[in-house]
């Protein structure tokens, strides 16, 4: 009877620990659908089943309450966001409601957990949770809006707004470089001269991505503009990130980031460095993705070498 009722309190006492603490104890969270009426009853999501974990810290000692708010605030977010997608219907494509939901619960994820020391974690968290999932730019964009008409606003939420902002940005400017890129391709394929077919050919066989003049004066201009409405971090970071994805020649890179220029003169010494450093690291970049390039060409064809000298048969 004595070890029944032991192996009873210690089951008891583990689920109370690390489940935070059952009952009354739990953060109460009103369903979406009562929050957002203009959505019919009942409601395909409901955050009532499953609310935010519970803050409780294990120990009085700072550094393992630290470690314990962050792995919940960590399990709070990935799960919530990722319960939403989960419920979201991809064949009505109702984006209203995504973006809707997506904002109502990271604004409720920071009035849990926005007055913390772990702000900064929390946002990173909700950030890579985001990227993890096939969101657009445009639709980024819509969250960006509705978050600011979210309840609770918050310092920590006006913070993430801006990072979100940020992203949405680099993105955005990513996107119309690629667009150009992709033109130019297109307009060899259909119009360009043999010479420009053999030149697209080889650079498809190199692995690395050549630009002509054209084109690059197209995405040159774009940089311009974008200089003028954007921060030259998102411009250039946007811009390294293109040719990564495209792998641009260096030569061809370096040609273009020289070309692009701020016409605001304050800005103009700020936006020269960042040409010179991102310069250097693309570069950098490219020259360890050209050599790995090369050795798993020279990989391939050492293979066919095998192939070919083997045995008759």
């Amino acid at each position: 009877m004595n070890k029944h009722f032991s192996f009873l309190f210690l089951t008891s006492l583990f689920l109370d620990v690390f489940a935070g603490g059952c009952g009354s104890k739990m953060k109460k969270v009103q369903p979406l659908c009562e929050r957002h009426r203009c959505y019919t009853d009942p409601h395909p999501l409901s955050v009532s089943k499953h609310p935010i974990l519970p803050r409780r810290a294990w120990s009085d000692d700072p550094s393992v309450a630290s470690v314990h708010e962050k792995y919940l605030i960590k399990k709070s977010a990935q799960m919530e966001i990722d319960r939403i997608f989960a419920a979201f219907d991809y064949e009505k494509k109702d984006l209203g409601w995504l973006v809707s939901n997506l904002a109502l619960v990271i604004s409720e994820l920071f009035q849990t957990f926005g007055d913390t020391a772990n702000e900064e974690f929390l946002r990173r968290t909700i950030i890579d949770t985001l990227q993890q999932h096939p969101l657009r730019v445009h639709n980024k964009r819509r969250l960006y809006r509705e978050l600011h008409k979210a309840s609770g606003w918050t310092p920590g939420l006006e913070t993430f707004c801006s990072e979100l902002k940020y992203l949405i940005d680099v993105e955005f400017i990513k996107e119309g470089i690629i667009n150009f890129i992709t033109d130019d391709l297109k307009r060899i394929k259909h119009h360009g001269s043999l010479k420009d077919k053999e030149e697209a050919l080889r650079n498809v066989n190199d692995g690395f991505l050549n630009i002509r003049p054209y084109g690059q004066k197209n995405i040159t201009n774009l940089l311009n503009r974008a200089l003028k409405d954007y921060d030259e971090r998102a411009v250039f970071e946007a811009t390294v990130a293109a040719f990564k994805d495209r792998l641009v020649y260096p030569a061809t890179a370096k040609t273009i980031i020289s070309e692009v220029k701020a016409e605001d003169e304050t800005r103009a010494h700020i936006v020269e460095q960042f040409k010179d450093s991102l310069l250097n690291g693309l570069i950098k970049d490219f020259e360890l993705q050209r050599e790995a390039i090369r050795a798993k060409k020279h990989m391939l064809e050492e293979a066919s070498k095998v192939v070919c000298e083997g045995p008759e048969v």
